[in-house]
C-alpha cells in the first residue's frame, strides 16, 4: 500500500477556457516532456538536452544482456550499477544514472568481490541516481518507481527467509553517503536486506549508512533491513534530506527505522514509518545532540522493548515533529513529552502546541491480514479525519508540493473546517493528504469513485443518499452540479 504511482494530467476542467489550458499543457507535455528528453546525436553520444544545456547520463539495466555493456543507451546499458558508478566517478561529465527495474547487488561488477559484505553503493556528489525505469523511457518524468520495482539487495546470496533469516553473509551497509553532500540524490528505491551486525561501524546503517555525508534521499523504501544501530538509515554527524521515503519492518537495538548520532538532523518530510522494532525507538532514534525535523510523516504500529516505540531521544536530542501522525506505537508514542511537538496528532499527547489526541481514521491501520506494520496497511485517512485541513503550511520544505502518493499537498476539503496553521488552503497531517471525492479511500479519485458520483447527483436541496456523503464536496447537504464540478477539479489526480 506504499507507493509512488506516475504523475496523472488532469482529464477535463469546468470551463472552456481551463479546458483549453490543460489541453495545450498536456500536449507540450508530451512534445516535449517536463524535465529532461534525450537528443537525437549523429555521434551516438548519451545527452539528454535540457532548458539549461546538456548533461550526461548513464544507463543500468539488469536485463540488457547482449548489448555493448557501456551505458550509453539502454539497449548498451551497463548491467551491473557498480560499472554505472565506477565510470561516474571518473567521468565529470556524467550527472546522472537511471536504473531499470531488477535487483542489484553491491558486491557485482568490475572491482567487486562476491560474497565481499564490505562493498557498498557509495553515493557521489553531482551525481544523481534515480530508479524505476522499465528500461524505454526518454523522459525522468516517464518512469513508474511502483510498477518498475527497482532493488539494492544486501541478500548476496539471494537465500534470506522471513524475519532476518539466513542473513549472515548479507551487506554491512547497502548504500553508504560518507562524505556526500546535498547533490549526490537517490531516488526511486527499495533497500533491503542489509545487516549491519560487525563491528563498528559495521553495526549501524543496514540499508544506508552516513558518516559526515548528507544526500538527499527521495520517494526510497528502507525495508528488511537490521543493524546494532540503524536498521534501515544510520546518520553519524549526518543530515541527509529525506523526502516521501517508506521505512518499513527494520529491526535494530537501537533506532530500527533510523538513528540519528552525533549531531544528526535529518528532515524527514512525508516519510512512513511503520512495523520497525528496537529495543529504543522503534520508529526513529536520535542521541548525541541529534534533532531532526519530522514534517508530514506518519509514525505507526513501530514496536520497543523499553521504550520509544515511535521516537526515543536521549542526550540533548530534541526533534521537530510538525504536522505529523503518531499514532499505534508500542510500549509508547516517545520515550519524551510531547510538549516538543506541534500541530500533530499524538496520541496520548499534551494539548500544547495544537498537538490533538485523537484517533486520525486510517484507512486501514491492520490491512487484509489483521496484523499492523506490514505492507497491506493503508495509513491514508478517512473522510472526517482530524488530520484533514488540520497541519501547518510552513512545515515542509519549500518545493516539496506533493504527499507520499505524489499527489498535490495544500488540497481544501470544503466539508472540514481549517484548523491547522496558516492560510487556506492548509495541508493536512501525515505523510498523505486526503483527496476529494475519493470514496473508496484508496488514494485518487477515479472512475470507481465517479460511479458513486453518478449514482448520487440529484438536483440542489435534495436530501443526501445514503453512502453520499464522500462525494458532497462543498459540504451544502446535497450532491448537485457544484459537487460534480469540483470531482472534475479532482478527477484522476
Amino acid at each position: 500500500m506504499y507507493h509512488f504511482p506516475p504523475t496523472h494530467f488532469r482529464l477535463f476542467d469546468y470551463n472552456a477556457s481551463s479546458f483549453l489550458l490543460t489541453l495545450a499543457a498536456v500536449c507540450i507535455a508530451f512534445i516535449s516532456p517536463v524535465g529532461k528528453t534525450m537528443a537525437d546525436d549523429s555521434d551516438g553520444s548519451r545527452t539528454l538536452a535540457t532548458s539549461g544545456g546538456l548533461s550526461s547520463v548513464l544507463f543500468v539495466d539488469a536485463g540488457a544482456a547482449g548489448g555493448a555493456n557501456d551505458g550509453s543507451s539502454w539497449p548498451d546499458a551497463y548491467v551491473k550499477l557498480q560499472d554505472a558508478l565506477l565510470d561516474a566517478s571518473s567521468n565529470s561529465i556524467v550527472d546522472q544514472i537511471w536504473v531499470a527495474a531488477g535487483t542489484y547487488r553491491p558486491d557485482q561488477g568490475d572491482g567487486q568481490t562476491p560474497g565481499d559484505r564490505s562493498e557498498t553503493f557509495q553515493l557521489q556528489s553531482n551525481l544523481a541516481i534515480y530508479g524505476g525505469f522499465s528500461g524505454t523511457e526518454t523522459s525522468l518524468d516517464q518512469r513508474d518507481s511502483e510498477t518498475n520495482l527497482t532493488i539494492l539487495s544486501g541478500d548476496l546470496l539471494g537465500d534470506d527467509t522471513p524475519n532476518f533469516g539466513s542473513n549472515g553473509e548479507n551487506s554491512f551497509h547497502i548504500v553508504t553517503g560518507l562524505g556526500a553532500d546535498n547533490s549526490a540524490v537517490l531516488d526511486g528505491f527499495t533497500i533491503r536486506g542489509g545487516n549491519a551486525d560487525g563491528v563498528s561501524p559495521d553495526n549501524r546503517g543496514a540499508g544506508m549508512s552516513n558518516d559526515f555525508g548528507s544526500p538527499t534521499v527521495t520517494r526510497c523504501n528502507f525495508t528488511g533491513n537490521s543493524a546494532s544501530i540503524g536498521g534501515g538509515v544510520a546518520n553519524f554527524n549526518s543530515s541527509p534530506a529525506l523526502i516521501a521515503c517508506v521505512f518499513l519492518a527494520n529491526s535494530a537495538s537501537e533506532g530500527g527505522g533510523i538513528a540519528n548520532l552525533a549531531g544528526s538532523s535529518p528532515p524527514m518530510t512525508n516519510c512512513i514509518f511503520s512495523g520497525n522494532t528496537a529495543a529504543s525507538g522503534g520508529g526513529v532514534f536520535n542521541d548525541s545532540g541529534s534533532s531532526p525535523i519530522v514534517a508530514n510523516c506518519t509514525i505507526s504500529a513501530n514496536a520497543a522493548s523499553s521504550s520509544g516505540g515511535g521516537l526515543f531521544s536521549s542526550n540533548n536530542s530534541f526533534p521537530s515533529v510538525i504536522g505529523s501522525i503518531v499514532w499505534g506505537n508500542t510500549p509508547d508514542q516517545s520515550n519524551v513529552n510531547s510538549s516538543l511537538f506541534e500541530t500533530s496528532i499524538i496520541q496520548d499527547g499534551l494539548p500544547l502546541h495544537g498537538v490533538i489526541d485523537a484517533d486520525p481514521l486510517f484507512v486501514d491501520f491492520d490491512g487484509a491480514d489483521g496484523v499492523v506494520g506490514n505492507e497491506d496497511d493503508d495509513l491514508r485517512v478517512l473522510p472526517g479525519s482530524p488530520a484533514i485541513d488540520a497541519g501547518d503550511n510552513g512545515a515542509i520544505p519549500v518545493g516539496v508540493i506533493t504527499d507520499l502518493d505524489g499527489h498535490p499537498r495544500f488540497v481544501d476539503d470544503p466539508s472540514t473546517p481549517d484548523t491547522g496553521a496558516g492560510a487556506s488552503p492548509l495541508i493536512d497531517m501525515g505523510a498523505y493528504e486526503f483527496r476529494l471525492g475519493d470514496c473508496d479511500a484508496d488514494g485518487d479519485t477515479d472512475l470507481i469513485d465517479h460511479s458513486q458520483l453518478d449514482a448520487c447527483l440529484t438536483d440542489p436541496n435534495a436530501p443526501l443518499g445514503a453512502g453520499c456523503a464522500c462525494i458532497d464536496l462543498d459540504a451544502d447537504g446535497d450532491v448537485d452540479l457544484r459537487d460534480f464540478a469540483l470531482f472534475q477539479w479532482g478527477f484522476g489526480l
